[in-house]
């Protein structure tokens, strides 16, 4: 028994030795690819597209774009979703703009469209749908910091000015 031990051991040495040599290069490939997924996040890929040509997760992926500032485009990923949004909501792109005009953070009018997209199609009555817009916003608006109940007010209030009134 001592002698397998023994050879698990020498095993152990062998693959430590080997994975030391390589360190760096892994690290310098990680660092490639994490360039590589940032840039195709940039340029407005589906982070689920950019998973499957990746080393990483889409989990991983998606938490890649919220650390380096890229907003989920759901008006991208979802190629249905801009013309939902224009028929249940065809100012919405007013709506958006009053939105970054509070600036909170919020003025990339493609990425609250949406936002606004995901709540107004959202199951459930006015207040829900309301509800899923604003929290949303609210914690990309303050993912770096800031006065959550303060977006939240200024974000509801504009949504109250700009909701269809059919959506009430």
């Amino acid at each position: 028994m001592y002698a397998e031990s023994v050879d698990e051991l020498d095993a152990l040495d062998t693959a430590t030795r080997q994975y030391r040599r390589t360190e760096g290069a892994h690290e310098k490939s990680r660092e490639a690819v994490t360039t590589a997924v940032t840039a195709a996040l940039r340029a407005g890929r589906r982070p689920t597209d950019v998973a499957a040509r990746s080393p990483f997760t889409e989990t991983y992926v998606r938490k890649l774009a919220r650390q380096h500032g890229i907003p989920d485009y759901l008006l991208r990923r979802y190629p249905a979703a801009r013309g939902e949004l224009d028929a249940v909501f065809p100012a919405w792109h007013d709506a958006a703009q009053a939105i970054g005009a509070l600036g909170c953070g919020l003025e990339d009018q493609e990425y609250v469209g949406g936002v606004l997209w995901l709540g107004l199609t959202h199951k459930g009555d006015h207040d829900e749908r309301t509800r899923v817009i604003v929290d949303r916003l609210t914690r990309w608006a303050t993912r770096d910091g800031g006065d959550a109940s303060q977006v939240a007010r200024s974000v509801g209030a504009v949504l109250d000015d700009h909701i269809p009134e059919q959506d009430r």
